[in-house]
C-alpha cells in the first residue's frame, strides 16, 4: 500500500511538471498571442501570469502536500547534521560551477531560456523583478529539485539502479531546459548541472542540500543578468 502512494506521489509530480509546464506552455505560446489580439505585450504578460501559477501550484502541492512529510524529515536531519549539510550544499554548488564551466568552454552557445530571463530581468522593475527573483531563485529550484530528484530518486536503493536513476535526472533535467533542437549542446551543459545536483542528492540523502546548491547557482545566475 505504502508503495502504490509512493508510485502515486511520484507520477502525479512527473505527470504535472511534463504537461502543465513543459508541453502546455508550448501549445499556450500562439494561443497567448491570439486572444491578446496580436499584442506581443500582453501576450507575454499572460505567459507569465502562466508560468507563475504553475510554479505556485506545484511548489503548494508538491512541498506542502504531497512531500510534506519527506521534506519535514529533510527539515529534521538538516537541523540535526547541520555543518555536514552546509558543506554538502557548497560542494553541489561548486560542482556545478565546475561542470558548466568546462562544457560552457566547448560550447558557448546561449539558450533561448537564458535568453529571456536576462530579456526580463532588464526590462523589469519594482515588486514584479521581486516576483521573477522569487520564482527563478527560489521556487523555480525547489521545484526542479522537487522533480528531477526528490520524485524521480527518492525510492531509488540499489547502486546500480541509482546511477540509472542520477543519469536520467541529469539527462531529463538538461532536456527540459532547452526550446528546440538546435539548442540540444545547450541541453549538453545543463545536463551537467542536473548531474551534480544529481550527485549531491545522491551522496546526502537530503533534498534541501541540492536544492541550496541549486538556489546559489541561480542567485549568481539572477544577479549576472542584472547587470
Amino acid at each position: 500500500m505504502i508503495k502504490k502512494m509512493e508510485k502515486q506521489k511520484r507520477w502525479t509530480i512527473l505527470i504535472y511538471y511534463t504537461l502543465v509546464m513543459v508541453i502546455l506552455p508550448i501549445f499556450l505560446e500562439s494561443y497567448w498571442i491570439k486572444i491578446a489580439f496580436g499584442n506581443q505585450a500582453l501576450a507575454q504578460q499572460l505567459a507569465m501570469i502562466y508560468f507563475y501559477l504553475s510554479h505556485f501550484v506545484l511548489f503548494i502541492g508538491g512541498i506542502f502536500w504531497l512531500y510534506r512529510k519527506e521534506y519535514s524529515q529533510f527539515i529534521k536531519n538538516w537541523r540535526q547534521h547541520i555543518l555536514k549539510n552546509i558543506g554538502w550544499s557548497l560542494l553541489g554548488f561548486i560542482l556545478m560551477l565546475v561542470i558548466t564551466s568546462i562544457l560552457m568552454a566547448f560550447i558557448p552557445q546561449q539558450s533561448s531560456n537564458q535568453a529571456v530571463l536576462e530579456q526580463l530581468g532588464q526590462q523589469t522593475s519594482g515588486l514584479k523583478l521581486v516576483l521573477l527573483a522569487l520564482v527563478t531563485v527560489i521556487i523555480g529550484p525547489i521545484n526542479e529539485e522537487l522533480v528531477f530528484r526528490t520524485a524521480l530518486m527518492s525510492q531509488v536503493k540499489k547502486r546500480s539502479s541509482m546511477i540509472f536513476y542520477i543519469v536520467l535526472s541529469a539527462i531529463l533535467f538538461g532536456a527540459v531546459h532547452v526550446h528546440s533542437l538546435k539548442e540540444w549542446t545547450v541541453g549538453v551543459v545543463y545536463a551537467g548541472s542536473g548531474l551534480a545536483l544529481a550527485l549531491n542528492y545522491a551522496w546526502s540523502k537530503n533534498s534541501l542540500t541540492n536544492t541550496t546548491s541549486h538556489i546559489l547557482n541561480n542567485t549568481l545566475a539572477f544577479l549576472a543578468i542584472l547587470k
